[in-house]
């Protein structure tokens, strides 16, 4: 089986004037949803995964990538299966 990790879109559209610009929706909304339903803090899931906020920071925002052993500590953490919180359908 392929999954896809959710990361976000970017799509170009055109402003007023015609000029292309570039919008892109925040990557992992469905971790970000699941971390704060289960009442964690970003700080709490970097800690509790054992790296810098700043480093988990640039992972929450798609600048750098999970391990899987992150993800498999931040699925238990906030009670969701990989499939829910990282992958899109």
């Amino acid at each position: 089986m392929v999954y896809n990790i959710d990361k976000g879109s970017s799509q170009t559209k055109r402003s007023e004037r015609g000029e292309k610009v570039r919008s892109r929706t925040k990557p992992f909304l469905k971790l970000r949803a699941a971390i704060v339903e289960a009442g964690y803090t970003q700080r709490d899931v970097a800690k509790a995964i054992g790296v810098d906020i700043s480093t988990f920071s640039q992972k929450i925002n798609g600048h750098r990538d999970f391990t899987l052993q992150e993800c498999v500590r931040i699925a238990n953490l906030v009670n969701r299966s990989l499939d829910d919180i990282f992958f899109s359908n």
